[in-house]
Formats: C-alpha cells, structure tokens, sequence
C-alpha cells in the first residue's frame, strides 16, 4: 500500500494466523536478500502491536537511482 510517492506499507503474513511477533520495543525483523549476486541484510521494526495476530506490517521507504 502506498504512504507516499516512495513510502510503503508491507504486510508479512505468518503461516499460522494465530501467531505474534513477539517482538518488544527495539526488535526487529531482519530481511535478507541476494542483489546483483551480493547478499545484502537489513532490519526492519514492525509497526503492527506486539500481540497482534496473523500478520507483521511495516513502512519502508524504497531508494531508487536518480537517472
């Protein structure tokens, strides 16, 4: 979902819709991805309640290359 021109909402959905974070002030996600054969990893803080149900959402904003 978009927040602005290059912000976003995320959703990661858990595989059990009874799960939590369980993540507390300060925890994170790390995701982790392959780029142009580099791995590259960073973290992200959910922005859903700690006992949400079923689902971590977050705001990422995406850096693109000016042309």
């Amino acid at each position: 979902e978009a927040v602005s021109h290059d912000t976003y909402k995320f959703g990661l959905e858990f595989p059990n819709p009874e799960w939590t974070s369980g993540l507390w002030p300060g925890g994170h996600f790390l995701f982790v991805s392959e780029i142009n054969g580099e791995m590259m990893q960073k973290p992200y803080t959910p922005i859903t309640p700690v006992n949400h149900k079923g689902v971590a959402e977050f705001i990422i904003k995406i850096y693109r290359e000016n042309s």
